[in-house]
């Protein structure tokens, strides 16, 4: 009974030492769209579907700040080195070939793009495009001033027809705290 005690002050003492691993959330997009507050400033996430009258939609997904006194500012992701202003969610009666994640930790955000190559039916290895949100604090040039910077690019090892399957799955290899 001792031992049970001591191991259960343990493992709140670890959560409290490593804020990142228990506060990571997940951001579910809403109808449209979708405000995220990061502390020190509130991102909108919309989300929006293109019916193409098939089995074969396409959703997109793009981040901005609001602007009360002008055009929003966009949001872009860096994949690849280059910046993409919206991610691509193309799903059909199928499968899923790409889709997305998005999290918070704190004043943290991470989004993460999921995409696999082959027909709807097919089962192949997932590449997850892991990037956080950076500011451009540098104020390098050709970079925008709030961006989701590239971090990695993960493959899974087990092949899979639905990403979103991937995604739920292989969550361990793009958490926070990572």
């Amino acid at each position: 009974m001792k031992t049970m005690h001591i191991v259960k002050l343990l493992c709140v003492a670890l959560l409290a030492a490593s804020p990142q691993l228990h506060a990571q959330t997940a951001i579910t997009p809403q109808r449209d769209i979708t405000i995220i507050d990061l502390g020190n400033e509130k991102v909108s996430m919309l989300y929006t579907h293109i019916d193409k009258n098939n089995a074969h939609p396409i959703d997109t997904v793009t981040f901005f700040l609001s602007n009360p006194s002008g055009a929003a500012q966009h949001i872009p992701y860096q994949i690849n080195g280059r910046f993409e202003p919206i991610l691509q969610l193309r799903s059909g009666a199928d499968c899923a070939m790409t889709g997305f994640r998005a999290f918070k930790a704190g004043n943290r955000m991470r989004v993460v793009y999921a995409q696999r190559d082959g027909n709807w039916a097919d089962k192949r290895r997932v590449t997850f495009t892991v990037m956080d949100l950076k500011k451009n604090s540098d104020e390098q040039l050709d970079t925008p001033p709030l961006y989701f910077q590239e971090l990695t690019k993960v493959t899974t090892q087990a092949s899979y027809c639905d990403v979103n399957t991937a995604l739920d799955t292989e969550a361990g290899l793009y958490r926070m705290g990572k």
